[in-house]
């Protein structure tokens, strides 16, 4: 409970600094209005979706509230062209791909809170957990390559996720909630802003048991972010966050196992880890007018993960601290008379990564990584004519590896790597409800620092120097069409063909590149707003992932479903109640380490989510089912080739959740 005692400080602190300086602003409803129509990411600068030349969509904060979503990952899972793979159904540990990467899908997509990059430098990548659902305004998605942006981890796209910021009058949320599994949760939220300052704080308490033995979650978390304007040219803003949790890890089940002891069984009863995850980001921003506008982030970020499988007597202890500091410049001028903004900016972050594993009992291995990246880049939008926009970007990235490990053997080596990247985008206004967009452009991803080693190459003969940066190609061409007021489609086709794409040998246990590969395929999305009470979306994604040279040329990559589908009904007979139903499918697919295609797949399976609310005044009531019809399915699965089984994770079964709101 020691995040709450810092919640009440805060809290306190908040409401004082900004009650002398409330006035209500009479166009906030304008501004929301407005910014459910603009988004940052695509760009890294404000714009409106139809001028985005990739496919771009947006999770406002009305879907936040009005689904039954426990996670960012849960509310993510029913948008097109993202495959969600919760291995312990808590929302926790979480495999998110974007366009068809498997299970290297978490290294090609980079995420983001409030622009500040949150992947993490090895191979435990995004924590999903280190931010509530609570706290987000919206998500930004943005498909395909982003690279020239955005930097490492881009490939196969990028999510924005947004936090809230104090607005309007000073506010005060309480929720609690409880359902299946014995779970439990409370949040408080306060909040006020006027047009020169702003404060929001938030902290939630979680506990769940989990559907599986041995799957608990326990976590806190807290953040906050207040901003102000000095004066009309300069502003500021600060966020602080605090994750700790505490779960369990019940690890897979062959098919033999889950019929002699159940699904909901385990065989590592005792296997856990713990989490202590903060960062602090501070931002600076000047409008010079027509001279442009600067904005430079500092951010800091420290993470510790201790993790124990007693199931295998080894444990594993990991301190990553990174320092981030991202400098940028947007200027709107014009170019022989056609509006252009012009971006240019820097984006340096250092890592170090401090390890500690081994047997338990015995002398652990101590390794400290350092990753030192400098990225400048430059991207360059023009209005040739009213209807005709053009897009121009160049990146150059540089990273520096330090590996140095303590006990045993005392090694040093380092590792430079360094590239570049473009991307040229065009959007073409058929009408103004109707857009055209083409993007061509190249993507990168270097090598996460244990990618470079294992066990078998580390101690007995330093880093694995033969694994090689991977490359990409990427075309991404759509349409926008508004078909009435009403009613508004979107199609994509895109085309990913990687050289080099890193994986996981499962033969050798040691990283290594692909010749090539093909991740390509159709993406649409449509929305029907029958009348203003009733609202009906759906989306398909086809994905063709395959292996275009080596040894398994012409075979599919694992852990992509061909066919993914979702949709959804939105019935608000009255302003006071809503009631939302989802529909989700997602095909068969292989599974992880079988790219031999030797092994019967998946199983594909359907979901069906129920949820309503009830309002009355400032109350708030909401309960929901996910999963009605208690489908027995698994979102991942992997093969042992050396005991030739098939290995699930379970996915949850039927789940009830209510819970109420109070707002003053």
């Amino acid at each position: 409970m020691r995040v709450w005692t810092g919640i009440a400080m805060a809290l306190a602190i908040i409401l004082s600094s900004v009650r002398m300086a409330w006035s209500e602003t009479k166009e906030k409803q304008k501004d929301i209005i407005e910014i459910e129509r603009i988004v940052v990411t695509a760009s890294r600068t404000s714009e409106e979706i139809k001028n985005a030349s990739k496919f771009t969509t947006i999770i406002d904060e009305e879907d936040i509230r009005e689904s039954n979503a426990q996670s960012i990952p849960d509310i993510l899972r029913s948008q097109a062209g993202i495959e969600i793979r919760d291995y312990t159904g808590t929302g926790k540990t979480v495999n998110v791909d974007m366009r068809g990467f498997g299970e290297t899908g978490p290294s090609n997509m980079l995420v983001l809170i409030d622009g500040r990059r949150v992947n993490a430098i090895d191979l435990s990548n995004t924590d999903w957990s280190q931010i509530s659902l609570s706290q987000v305004e919206r998500i930004e998605i943005v498909r395909g390559a982003s690279s020239v942006l955005y930097g490492d981890n881009a490939s196969g796209g990028v999510i924005n996720i947004i936090t809230k910021k104090g607005q309007g009058r000073p506010a005060f949320k309480l929720e609690t909630k409880g359902g299946s599994y014995n779970t439990f949760g409370t949040l408080m939220e306060v909040s006020a802003g006027n047009d020169r300052s702003s404060a929001w704080a938030s902290g939630e308490y979680y506990d769940t048991k989990g559907y599986r033995q041995n799957s608990n979650l326990l976590r806190d978390d807290f953040a906050m972010r207040l901003g102000h304007a000095f004066d009309q040219v300069w502003s500021g803003g600060l966020s602080f966050g605090y994750h700790t949790d505490d779960y369990r890890l019940p690890g897979a089940l062959s098919e033999a196992q889950m019929l002699a002891i159940g699904r909901r069984a385990t065989t590592k009863p005792d296997d856990l880890a713990q989490t202590e995850d903060y960062y602090t980001d501070l931002e600076l921003k000047a409008d010079f007018k027509e001279k442009g506008r600067l904005q430079t982030n500092v951010s800091f970020r420290n993470r510790d993960v201790d993790s124990q499988y007693f199931s295998s007597s080894w444990s594993n202890e990991n301190h990553i601290t990174t320092v981030g500091i991202t400098p940028k410049y947007t200027l709107d001028t014009s170019l022989a008379n056609m509006p252009n903004t012009l971006i240019f900016g820097v984006d340096l972050y250092f890592d170090e990564d401090n390890i500690m594993d081994g047997m338990m009992g015995a002398a652990n291995d101590k390794i400290l990584i350092t990753k030192h990246t400098q990225g400048i880049y430059l991207q360059d939008r023009i209005q040739a004519t009213e209807r005709l926009s053009l897009k121009a970007g160049y990146r150059h990235e540089m990273a520096q590896y330090l590996f140095h490990q303590i006990t045993q053997v005392d090694l040093k080596e380092k590792k430079n790597l360094t590239t570049d990247v473009y991307d040229v985008g065009i959007v073409y206004l058929l009408r103004d409800e109707t857009s055209l967009y083409c993007d061509y452009s190249s993507s990168f991803r270097f090598p996460l620092v244990d990618e470079f080693f294992t066990s078998n190459t580390w101690g007995s003969g330093g880093l694995n120097t033969g694994l090689q940066p991977q490359e990409g190609k990427d075309i991404e061409v759509g349409i926008r069409h508004e078909i009435s007021r009403q009613a508004n489609v979107t199609l994509n086709y895109f085309h990913h063909a990687i050289t080099n794409e890193i994986y996981l040998n499962p033969l050798t246990y040691q990283n290594s590149n692909y010749d090539k590969t093909i991740h390509q395929g159709l993406e649409a999305l449509g929305e029907y707003t029958v009348s203003p009470q009733l609202k009906l979306t759906a989306n398909y994604t086809y994905t063709d992932a395959v292996f275009g040279k080596g040894s398994f040329k012409g075979n599919t990559i694992p852990a992509v479903p061909m066919h993914k589908a979702s949709g959804g009904i939105r019935w608000t007979p009255d302003q006071a109640f809503t009631l939302n139903f989802l529909v989700n499918y997602v095909g068969s697919m292989f599974l992880v380490s079988d790219q031999e295609n030797a092994y019967p797949k998946m199983n594909d399976y359907v979901t069906v989510d129920l949820n309503a609310s009830r309002r009355w005044k400032n109350i708030e009531l909401f309960a929901g089912i996910d999963n009605i019809f208690d489908a027995e399915y698994s979102e991942y699965g992997i093969i042992s080739l050396f005991a030739g089984t098939r290995n699930f994770y379970p996915a949850p079964g039927r789940r009830f959740t209510a819970g109420c709101r109070l707002t003053f």
